[in-house]
């Protein structure tokens, strides 16, 4: 069936791009790995392009180079920007993931369907300055996003929520992850490509079209089971490329990393984090600024947030610490969008700088919508008295983010969580605590307009349901959660299980609690 993907496990030298060849699982800690034995290098899954049907895409060679050779001679006006595309373009040749179009070979006949490589270019980057992005939309009108429902959960929350709930993590990024799984012979013709006045096709999943992430996480899917076997499958998850390994970390990562290398999928060791070697008694534990510069620690990262480690440190911080606008004379609405829009921070952790930005955002927003109403000339800069109160938000949200504050820890006892949900005219707030009264996740929303008690409402529904997904992430962790509102006496149980406040006199009446099943 068209999308389907197989492992290739049992030769070492295998052809990827020749017949199917059915799955041999192997579970690779059921034996201890013999170190003194070379590393058996196998080929990884090969996958089919998902097809909605027997529909193709068109062939558009000339329409794709002409577009091609227009980018080159438009880049040959700015000579470090056309070096930076080039050596972007000889890396992905290199790189093994693409074939380039033999000498002699008629360009139509080799593929049948052509992409255009898009440069983007990032300058405030020490390295790689250029990336080059697919542009796929027409590729993507005959294929489906999976090709099966093998594909992995791919859900930011839960893989952070997971991250902050072990006591002890190691994260693994694999390198060019996507290019590491092949793409069957059959459906190689359609995915032709121009870049950089060369012409090529792709023999291993690119990053851009809208099946791939369904192609790499099926793949690291059905891998990740087989090592992990049944006892081990939930000490290992993963987000597109970052592998997240929980439990017994140790024994675990000797077996996977060394597996998942045989499968073709390597590891970048300089990226490599854990805490393995910190102090049991400062895991779970919030460090102020001023402190850890006087620790030995090291600084990755995890799906967006900045992991401080080391063997006193166990901390997490959000990546962008300075909200810098672009240098230019006036304050204007999309530089404010692109200027807040850097500001990571998917948990709430920072939710009170967030909620901030929104608000400066809204305010600009608001202004100009009334300015173009009045005089219609559809400008994006923003008046002086406004863009003077915008300015003092960005400076108040910078002198907090560089102040000597406390950093969250990263590991968090989810045991017991106190989910907090109110409403004003100006915001819907829902804070979700645990015992200790660190911050698992915040939201805040500067959503206008409904009555007071329709507001409140919501806040209930919005906190349910994210206390709902938080449980269903963190799976039995979770065995006790309480509702705080500032109205009502609700009480909240789930089907067959007993609230822990009934016929007592424990809680006030501004909350209510309910057990969470196993």
């Amino acid at each position: 069936m068209a999308g389907n993907d197989y492992l290739l496990f049992d030769e070492v030298e295998v052809n990827p791009h020749g017949g199917v060849q059915e799955a041999r699982e192997i579970g690779a800690n059921a034996v201890e790995r013999d170190r003194s034995l070379p590393t058996r290098r196998v080929w990884p899954a090969v996958v089919k392009v998902p097809w909605i049907d027997d529909r193709r895409p068109k062939q558009n060679y000339d329409a794709i180079r002409g577009r091609d050779l227009k980018i080159t001679q438009r880049l040959a006006k700015r000579p470090e920007e056309l070096a930076a595309y080039e050596a972007a373009v000889d890396e992905l040749l290199k790189s093994g993931a693409v074939e380039e179009l033999p000498l002699g070979e008629d360009p139509r006949k080799w593929a049948y369907h052509y992409m255009c490589g898009v440069p983007v270019f990032a300058n405030q980057r020490k390295s790689t300055r250029c990336r080059i992005c697919i542009d796929a939309r027409e590729l993507n009108n005959f294929t489906n996003k999976a090709g099966d429902e093998a594909a992995a959960d791919m859900d930011l929350q839960s893989r952070i929520l997971e991250w902050r709930a072990s006591k002890r993590v190691d994260c693994e990024d694999l390198k060019k992850a996507f290019w590491s799984v092949h793409i069957d012979e059959s459906d190689v013709k359609w995915l032709g490509m121009c870049v950089g006045s060369r012409i090529i096709r792709w023999i291993h999943v690119p990053f851009g079209t809208n099946w791939s992430p369904w192609a790499l996480s099926s793949v690291l899917g059905k891998i990740l089971k087989q090592i992990g076997g049944t006892d081990g499958a939930e000490a290992i998850s993963f987000y597109v490329d970052d592998v997240l390994l929980t439990q017994t970390v140790s024994k675990i990562r000797r077996e996977v990393v060394p597996a998942l290398e045989e499968r073709g999928f390597e590891v970048h060791q300089d990226k490599r984090m854990s805490n393995l070697d910190t102090g049991e008694d400062c895991i779970g534990r919030g460090v102020s600024k001023e402190k850890i510069l006087s620790e030995k620690f090291r600084t990755g990262g995890w799906l967006g947030y900045d992991w401080l480690c080391g063997e006193r440190i166990d901390v997490i911080d959000v990546r962008l610490r300075q909200i810098e606008l672009a240098k230019e004379s006036k304050v204007t609405e999309s530089a404010l969008r692109s200027a807040f829009g850097k500001f990571f921070d998917p948990m709430g952790l920072f939710a009170e700088v967030s909620l901030e930005l929104r608000w400066a955002a809204r305010l600009a927003h608001e202004r100009l919508k009334q300015r173009r109403k009045d005089f219609g000339d559809g400008t994006d800069i923003v008046d002086e008295e406004t863009a003077s109160i915008i300015l003092s938000t960005i400076t108040a949200c910078n002198s907090f983010l560089q102040s000597d504050r406390i950093l969250p820890p990263r590991y968090l006892d989810v045991s017991t969580l106190f989910v907090f949900v109110d409403a004003s005219e100006a915001c819907i707030a829902i804070d979700i605590r645990v015992g200790s009264g660190t911050r698992l996740f915040a939201k805040f929303s500067v959503t206008p307009g409904g009555t007071m008690p329709r507001r409140e409402l919501e806040a209930m529904r919005l906190g349910v349901e994210q206390l709902y997904s938080i449980v269903v992430a963190l799976r039995s962790k979770v065995t006790r959660s309480v509702i705080a509102t500032s109205d009502g006496p609700d009480e909240i149980a789930s089907e067959g299980e007993t609230s822990e406040g009934e016929g007592q006199e424990e809680l006030s009446g501004e909350q209510c609690e309910c057990l969470v099943g196993q």
